[in-house]
């Protein structure tokens, strides 16, 4: 889905769209990590125990910098919330 697509259905079903926030993605960039060196080609799942987004709080820091650094220079994150609200 896209931002405008979703925005575009909720207003078919006559809702007013007040706000889109693009959020930081960081869990989902460590589970990629992690999954990508678990399962991927490189199978290596002690250094795939690092990327694990429960328990990993360096990692999650270093990821939630880097969604808040691509937010601030104007590049959306796949992490979106829409606002809406019913009868404007």
């Amino acid at each position: 889905f896209t931002t405008e697509g979703v925005a575009g259905m909720l207003e078919g079903a006559g809702l007013t769209v007040r706000g889109v926030v693009y959020q930081t993605g960081h869990s989902f960039w460590l589970y990629s990590i992690h999954h990508w060196l678990r399962y991927g080609p490189l199978g290596m799942p002690r250094l795939a125990r690092v990327f694990d987004p429960i328990g990993a709080l360096v990692p999650l820091v270093l990821a939630t910098g880097v969604d808040t650094l691509r937010a601030a220079l104007g590049f959306r994150t796949s992490a979106v919330l829409l606002l809406a609200e019913k009868g404007a």
